[in-house]
């Protein structure tokens, strides 16, 4: 069952963090923590020092069961403008419409009653 609160906790901490592109640690180490927590042993690269930024691509491996498929997630720990100062706070009320993406509203129509708003 998806703890909601948890979350929308988890989402709004991870939106407040400062993370432009090449600034990316404070995101990575809270992301190595989070996986820790989740049974894996994160492994950050080298990448940083070959591009200039303060942190590499990072890898966390789950063991899976024998036979079963494997499955890989991929995402970007930067983010676009405004990446610094934008504190995020969780609202309850059902966002508005322009709000959510469009398919987002025609193929889950129980999409979750909350939405965020971050700003500088």
């Amino acid at each position: 069952m998806i703890q909601q609160k948890r979350l929308m906790d988890l989402f709004a901490g991870l939106v407040s963090i400062d993370n432009p592109s090449l600034h990316e640690a404070e995101m990575c180490a809270r992301l190595k923590e989070e996986l820790r927590a989740l049974g894996a042993e994160p492994r950050e690269d080298d990448t940083a020092a070959k591009i200039g930024g303060n942190a590499g691509n990072l890898y966390a491996y789950f063991e899976g069961e024998e036979g079963m498929e494997p499955l890989l997630l991929s995402a970007h720990m930067d983010s676009v403008e405004p990446a610094c100062g934008k504190p995020c706070s969780a609202r309850t009320e059902p966002s508005p419409p322009m709000a959510r993406p469009c398919s987002a509203r025609t193929a889950y129509p129980a999409w979750p009653p909350f939405w965020r708003r971050c700003a500088r």
